[in-house]
């Protein structure tokens, strides 16, 4: 999956941000950051070099469990990036 293309599509005009990952093309099965097959940083990465410096906002929610032990772990990646 590569959100590269919108990104760059939508260039200086983006106002925001949503970030996920999932499992596999088409399933609605999220997975933290860096489990499945998006490649978020990139993603990431890409929308700042490109102007974007509002928020950017996390999904998660698998579909049994309470996602919060997933968070902090994806906030820490995204201060590093």
């Amino acid at each position: 999956v590569n959100p590269g293309d919108a990104i760059e599509r939508l260039g200086t005009s983006m106002v925001c941000f949503h970030a996920k990952d999932i499992r596999a093309v088409g399933a609605h099965d999220n997975v933290p950051w860096g489990e499945g097959i998006v490649d978020v940083r990139s993603a990431v990465e890409l929308a700042i070099a490109g102007g974007y410096s509002g928020a950017i906002t996390i999904e998660f929610e698998p579909e049994f469990g309470d996602p919060r032990w997933a968070f902090p772990a994806m906030r820490e990646m995204l201060g590093r990036w």
